[in-house]
């Protein structure tokens, strides 16, 4: 697997950087999140995105190089022992670890962020382009304060 944030633009890396990987950086531990927050729910019903938690060999854990599949969404291991939080560290680490790719599929481009610990995916998912502002301020609102 290349090591490079590829197809990503100069703009999209900063808003990585500033949305996410500072946010995560800032004492993620501290903080608590409410996966049923009802806006969070409404954001991912509203735009098809799904989350599951699923087991360490699950099927939908893929390579994103090998992934044909257009679902918008996230499969990940619950790491942090909250869905919310475990979906932070991982997007984190695809980001500081320089597992994301971009992928057109028909006339959508999408995010491909993956997470890997020993060389086994522990995170993949998909997120159109367009929506990634908007997800990570979504999460982030599911904080509970």
């Amino acid at each position: 697997m290349s090591r490079v944030l590829r197809h990503l633009t100069d703009d999209e890396i900063v808003l990585l950087y500033r949305k996410l990987l500072v946010y995560v950086e800032g004492d993620l531990a501290a903080k608590r999140f409410d996966v049923s927050n009802r806006p969070l729910e409404d954001y991912l019903s509203k735009n098809g995105i799904t989350l599951d938690v699923v087991g360490a060999h699950d099927r939908r854990l893929v390579d994103c190089e090998a992934s044909r599949s257009h679902t918008i969404g996230f499969s990940f291991t619950d790491s942090k022992k909250g869905k919310v939080m475990s979906l932070f560290a991982h997007l984190r680490n695809s980001f500081a670890h320089c597992q994301v790719t971009r992928k057109t599929i028909g006339s959508v481009t999408y995010f491909c962020f993956q997470d890997s610990h020993r060389e086994k995916v522990t995170m993949y998912g998909m997120l159109p382009v367009a929506l990634l502002s908007s997800f990570l301020a979504a999460l982030k609102a599911s904080e509970v304060k």
